[in-house]
C-alpha cells in the first residue's frame, strides 16, 4: 500500500500569503516574471519553478509594492 502526501497547490495567493509578490519571487529564483505567473495561475507547468518557489523563506509584506 502506497500512500502519497497531496501538497498545496502554488497560486499568487499563497505566494502572497508567504510574503512574496510575483515580481519579486521572479527575481529570487532568477525566472522571468509572466512565466512564473504563468505556471502559477496554471497556464503552465514546471516542477523547477514550482520547487523554487516551495524552497523560498516566507516573509513580511512590507509597504507597497514599488
Amino acid at each position: 500500500m502506497t500512500t502519497e502526501t497531496a501538497q498545496e497547490r502554488i497560486t499568487p495567493q499563497w505566494l502572497l500569503a508567504r510574503g512574496w509578490y510575483i515580481t519579486e519571487a521572479a527575481k529570487a529564483i532568477g525566472r522571468d516574471p509572466s512565466h512564473v505567473r504563468r505556471v502559477l495561475i496554471g497556464d503552465r507547468e514546471s516542477k523547477t519553478i514550482t520547487e523554487l518557489l516551495r524552497a523560498l523563506p516566507e516573509k513580511q509584506l512590507t509597504g507597497q509594492r514599488g
